[in-house]
C-alpha cells in the first residue's frame, strides 16, 4: 500500500502542479497526507461491520464508485481524439457540421436519454457525417 500510495501521491502532485516533474515538497507532503487520511478513514468506517473484511470492502467499494465517472470522461476524450485524427488525415472536413445541440439539452428528452446511455452511437453518426 506505501509504494501505490507515495506512486499516486506523486503523479496527483505533478497533475496539480500544471505537470512540473519536480512539484514542491509541501504540496507532495499535503497530497501524501490527505490520500492517507482517507485511507485511514475508510479503514477506520469498516471496522464496525460484523465481517472482519468489512474495511478492506469499503476502501475497495469507495474506489470503484470515484472512479465510474471517470471512465465516461476517458470514452470522450477518446472519441475526441478519433475525431481529431480523422480531421488531421483528411479522412472526415475540418468544415463539417458542428454540433447542433447542448450536451445536456432537455429540448428531446428521449435524445437526452439516449446520449447519456449510448454516449457513442451519436458520435459515431457524427463520424460518418
Amino acid at each position: 500500500f506505501i509504494t501505490s500510495s507515495d506512486s499516486g501521491s506523486l503523479v496527483v502532485d505533478i497533475i496539480s502542479a500544471n505537470g512540473h516533474t519536480e512539484p514542491p515538497l509541501p504540496q507532495r507532503i499535503f497530497w501524501s497526507f490527505t490520500e492517507g487520511a482517507t485511507a485511514c478513514a475508510l479503514l477506520a468506517a469498516g471496522r464496525n461491520l460484523p465481517d472482519s473484511n468489512g474495511s478492506l470492502k469499503a476502501l475497495q467499494s469507495c474506489s470503484m464508485v470515484t472512479g465510474l465517472p471517470y471512465t465516461f470522461i476517458l470514452f470522450w476524450c477518446a472519441q475526441s481524439l478519433v475525431l481529431l485524427c480523422r480531421e488531421e488525415s483528411g479522412v472526415i472536413s475540418k468544415e463539417r457540421k458542428a454540433f447542433s445541440s447542448f450536451i445536456l439539452s432537455c429540448s428531446s428528452p428521449k435524445s437526452l436519454l439516449l446520449n447519456t446511455l449510448v454516449p457513442g452511437l451519436s458520435m459515431g453518426k457524427l463520424i460518418q457525417a
